[in-house]
């Protein structure tokens, strides 16, 4: 190929013009998330090694890094939301979307469990744990810290509630899966002792 002088019809041609290396890109950029979630941790997004982008979401309440598109659920507030991976850098790659579901923790209503000396021997599956927003869920006891290996399950019909040393209970809900770790507060009141009560006929 050669260039011409002028755009006149019979200019000269000039000199050669040099070979332009491109690269062309099409189609969707691609993203994925693969959820839904619960609102714990962070996560990462499935997208092309190449090329780089810039991430958005909507509506508001979305804790997303607008360069990486890592998600900080534990920041978000629990709903339903539209990500946004804009591809930069001049390649002919349409942006793409992913729907991001952040699901609820269980939220006890009462973490509390209040018994008499005489009830010391109550099997552990007879107190449930009320969690809130009218949801279900299932619940597995813990004597000690249940994040530290070695941790054991307290099990149902324990021989002495006086005898464990760090009640947790973790319920899990039974529509999305989600988990949550409550600290129970277990008080054992002792039974009345009743004075002399003297009877005369």
């Amino acid at each position: 190929m050669k260039t011409k002088a002028s755009d006149s019809y019979s200019a000269a041609l000039k000199d050669f013009v040099e070979p332009q290396p491109v690269n062309f890109v099409f189609g969707q950029a691609g993203l994925s998330y693969n959820g839904p979630f619960c609102k714990t941790s962070t996560i990462s997004p499935t997208i092309p090694a190449i090329p780089s982008g810039t991430f958005s979401a909507t509506p508001v309440g979305l804790s997303i890094n607008s360069t990486t598109g890592a998600i900080n659920l534990a920041n978000s507030t629990v709903g339903t939301y539209t990500v946004t991976y804009t591809p930069t850098g001049g390649v002919c790659l349409n942006p793409s979307n992913d729907k991001v579901i952040i699901n609820p923790l269980p939220t006890p209503a009462d973490a509390n469990i209040i018994i008499c000396t005489d009830e010391i021997s109550t099997d552990l599956t007879s107190y449930d744990i009320t969690v809130l927003n009218g949801e279900t869920g299932t619940v597995a006891w813990y004597d000690g810290d249940p994040d530290n290996v070695g941790s054991s399950i307290a099990s149902p019909g324990i021989a002495n509630l006086n005898n464990l040393t760090d009640l947790w209970a973790e319920v899990t809900l039974t529509a999305t899966g989600c988990k949550a770790k409550i600290d129970i507060t277990l008080t054992i009141n002792p039974l009345p002792t009743p004075a002399d009560a003297p009877f005369t006929l």
